[in-house]
């Protein structure tokens, strides 16, 4: 299984094989409330949503393994990744 912590419509910014492991991913690239890169794992947890509009952070779920060379793909090619095979 593969967890994608997602910037609704727009790219990837953290993945695993667990939630906190795609949130924790996701902390490492996204900006705090002051604008500088890296948060906490309580504030990325705290900006996902269930039902989001675009621009909101949700997470996405596949029963699907993330392929090796994902490692290397920018955030919006995951982002496709996710919907071919969804």
């Amino acid at each position: 299984m593969t967890v994608l912590y997602v910037q609704h419509d727009y790219a990837v910014f953290g993945f695993g094989e667990t939630r906190q492991a795609a949130i924790a991913m996701a902390a490492q690239w996204l900006k705090d409330a002051n604008g500088k890169q890296g948060c906490s794992v309580e504030y990325a947890e705290s900006l996902l949503v269930a039902a989001p509009k675009t621009g909101q952070m949700t997470l996405y779920e596949t029963p699907e393994v993330f392929p090796a060379e994902a490692e290397n793909w920018g955030g919006e090619e995951l982002l496709d990744w996710y919907h071919d095979i969804c």
